[in-house]
């Protein structure tokens, strides 16, 4: 059907490659924990353009481009890394002024209007395509399920996405619901407020190592 074949096999792997902890389901959650349901979903809904980005990417060659010139793929490696760098840092800034703070002022630099604005749907969008390995995933997996007699393959191959998209949303919408919970259970409570976006930081920086390794 649609030029697929394995299709089960396919939603299995997809789900599994969807819940790998990665830094954007972490901006996610984060902005969903800060700035609550709304914030969240417009960073998910930056994670699903980004997505779906790649994935059109993809189609139209440039994963072949990626793969025929490695100095590509270092490029966009490093900046990728560099960016998930700076959001760690500008967390950790966040945690040390909120635990410098007044409680007034700690409450006023975390109110969930900040985290709403579209800038958190463009920081997860460009956290998404600035990943050189997801187009290699979904071109060298994705390919794994197209049928070879298909006569068009790029409608198998968007059915697939179809499917990871579904997927994802339905992961992301969990993720959100269960983060902007938790931070409704921390508010007020400034310190371990700052502890979290430490963490958060720490993990974002450890994310940056990975990638600019290769890892």
């Amino acid at each position: 059907m649609w030029g697929t074949q394995h299709l089960s096999t396919f939603a299995v792997g997809a789900l599994v490659f969807v819940l790998m902890p990665g830094p954007s389901s972490l901006t996610t959650l984060a902005s969903a924990a800060q700035g609550g349901v709304r914030a969240g979903f417009r960073c998910a809904l930056g994670v699903f353009c980004g997505e779906v980005t790649l994935m059109v990417l993809t189609v139209v060659g440039a994963a072949r481009l990626l793969q025929a010139d490695p100095q590509i793929v270092t490029w966009v490696r490093w900046l990728g890394a560099v960016y998930i760098a700076w959001l760690g840092i500008g967390m950790l800034r966040t945690a040390f002024e909120v635990l410098r703070a007044m409680p007034g002022r700690a409450a006023a630099a975390l109110t969930p209007h900040a985290a709403a604005t579209p800038a958190g749907t463009r920081r997860a969008f460009v956290i998404t395509v600035l990943n050189p390995k997801a187009i290699l995933f979904f071109l060298s997996f994705f390919l794994q399920f197209v049928d070879p007699a298909a006569h068009r393959p790029h409608q198998a191959f968007a059915a697939l996405g179809a499917v990871y998209e579904l997927l994802s949303a339905c992961y992301l919408s969990c993720l959100v619901l269960a983060a902007a919970r938790i931070g409704r259970a921390v508010t007020g409570r400034h310190r371990l407020t700052a502890v979290l976006r430490g963490s958060a930081g720490v993990v974002f920086l450890g994310f940056s190592t990975a990638l600019a390794l290769g890892l």
